[in-house]
């Protein structure tokens, strides 16, 4: 709706987007911190010895994506046909986006060896979840002073977005992403997604 008022409008509608996300995301962030009676990101315990507002809290918007490995590409696509999303095959024939009322899931079935060595380990299932967040950089930081392992610095694609991921849980073979929409706001593609895999295996 915005950004057809701003076409409309001879706006750029990318830049209107981000504007209402960030503010949107600004004003759930103060409701949060004014239940939680919190003002600021603390790293420690306070006196009473709840837990105060993380780093996290104050930039984390939203999942942006869930990606899933599968062993059986077309069994899955159909399964989240049957739920009412909308099954789009990306350029990599491997990889598919599944698409409901602003959620996205990202399909990834066998056949790259990066991915075969995922599902061998871990079977079926979630691979990585992607965050929303304000700001990549500063989420890297934070999760550098809290010793959370990483994977990679911040890395900006073609299309504007800036990443950073942890490294892949061993026990769980889960791993978390966090991405911050500073460009256009186009679909993760398939070789952004297989590129990940392939970093994973190194």
């Amino acid at each position: 709706m915005r950004r057809q008022w701003a076409i409309d409008n001879n706006v750029d509608p990318d830049f209107t987007e981000q504007l209402f996300r960030i503010l949107l995301s600004e004003t759930h962030r103060i409701e949060i911190a004014e239940e939680l009676n919190e003002t600021a990101p603390s790293k420690t315990a306070d006196a009473s010895g709840s837990t105060p507002q993380t780093a996290l809290d104050t930039v984390a918007c939203r999942i942006d994506h869930v990606v899933v490995a599968v062993a059986n590409l077309d069994s899955a696509m159909a399964f989240l046909t049957s739920l009412g999303f909308k099954t789009t095959r990306t350029q990599d024939s491997a990889i598919v986006t599944a698409d409901a009322g602003g959620v996205t899931v990202v399909l990834v079935g066998p056949g790259d060896p990066s991915v075969d060595a995922h599902l061998a380990a871990h079977g079926s299932g979630v691979q990585h979840i992607a965050i929303e967040v304000l700001n990549a950089g500063f989420v890297q930081q934070a999760l550098a002073e809290a010793k959370v392992p990483l994977l990679t610095d911040v890395i900006v694609d073609a299309d504007g977005h800036e990443q950073v991921f942890t490294v892949l849980d061993p026990s769980t073979g889960v791993q978390l992403g966090f991405i911050s929409r500073t460009g256009h706001r186009v679909p993760i593609s398939g070789q952004n997604v297989r590129a990940l895999f392939r970093a994973l295996a190194k």
